[in-house]
């Protein structure tokens, strides 16, 4: 399951392009908000419109504790091929190491990247609908990085990726800006494809809550069967529980 963040912007242009005094030796963070959970997540990065190589001087994964802003709870250094630091090719993409991170559908991480140097030109995406923050330093696994500087855009970070279980399924949106969320303002999450993830996620609580109650049932039928067997029957008793319950 993952939340691709449509790196297909070239910010050469300039209007979308982090100032020349924020563009490097910054941390970057980028709050994104999952649509399915799981137990390991990794994320993809981007120089896919870049010149020259890009620097990845460190990289942190962490639960947001409130869109918006720019502070985290816990979460772990992320690695490429096991390094603390990696180079992205000019037009290249990489991905980090799965680290082990319990997360629920819905979500918001923080991405927080240390980028030595400024992109050139810088690969993103101007339609985040969410806030980013910039802050001078490496400072990619602090807690509130006080006085970073907010913008609406992302740079980068092409996706985000969760282990979902192995029978869980996948939905693919394709479509223009609408589906991109054209309008939607920052921390709202309330793009269609986003309430869309919403229903997915009620529907299938309500599945698992049904499922539950019909084994509960069944187990609780089988018990009152057993009631009146005597205490020498107990395996036999602990038997036909199992097969009901099965």
């Amino acid at each position: 399951m993952d939340r691709d963040l449509g790196i297909v912007a070239d910010d050469r242009r300039g209007d979308n392009a982090l100032p020349a005094d924020r563009a490097g030796s910054i941390t970057l963070r980028q709050v994104v908000r999952v649509s399915a959970g799981g137990e390991r997540v990794r994320i993809r990065l981007s120089n896919a419109f870049g010149t020259r190589p890009l620097a990845i001087g460190g990289a942190h994964l962490a639960r947001s504790v409130a869109p918006g802003t720019p502070r985290i709870e816990g979460g772990a250094r992320l690695t490429f091929s096991g390094q603390g630091d990696a180079v992205i090719p000019a037009g290249a993409e990489i991905y980090s190491d799965p680290v082990a991170l319990g997360v629920a559908a819905g979500a918001d991480l923080a991405v927080s990247l240390y980028l030595p140097d400024a992109a050139s030109p810088q690969t993103g995406h101007p339609g985040s609908r969410a806030t980013s923050f910039t802050l001078a330093g490496n400072a990619v696994a602090d807690g509130t990085l006080a006085g970073a500087t907010p913008t609406t855009h992302w740079y980068a970070l092409a996706d985000v990726e969760v282990a979902g279980a192995p029978a869980a399924g996948t939905i693919a949106a394709i479509g223009d800006s609408i589906t991109d969320g054209y309008g939607v303002k920052p921390e709202r999450n309330t793009r269609w494809t986003d309430v869309l993830a919403q229903g997915c996620a009620r529907a299938l609580q309500r599945r698992r809550s049904a499922s539950s109650m019909r084994e509960s049932a069944a187990i609780a039928s089988c018990s009152t069967v057993s009631v009146p067997i005597c205490s020498r029957a107990s395996i036999a008793m602990s038997s036909r529980a199992a097969a009901c319950a099965g």
